[in-house]
């Protein structure tokens, strides 16, 4: 959901799209991404996050930020309508 869609794909294709980005066995990609998010190994920053989908993103989400202990901010992130994803750049209200 890099740019705010969803894509189904085999985890084959998942696998070879994240080693080795768009290739004839990664299948067919609508994402932005290129893929090749291990390229280089950990030494290179390559890495992948497994997250669950929340099914509720479209009510928002809050972000709590701290410095040590103290609370200096609460940022309430939300969808654009329609979407899927309240990263920065797919049109979310803050």
């Amino acid at each position: 959901a890099n740019d705010n869609h969803a894509e189904e794909h085999t985890v084959a294709e998942l696998i070879e799209f994240c080693v080795n980005g768009r290739t004839s066995k990664s299948g067919t990609w609508t994402s932005k991404g290129v893929g090749k998010y291990l390229e280089g190994g950990k030494a290179a920053g390559g890495q992948l996050v497994d997250q669950r989908f929340c099914p509720r993103i479209v009510e928002g989400e809050l972000r709590y930020n701290c410095v040590g202990d103290a609370l200096v901010g609460i940022i309430h992130k939300k969808p654009a309508a329609g979407g899927i994803s309240a990263v920065g750049g797919t049109g979310s209200i803050y």
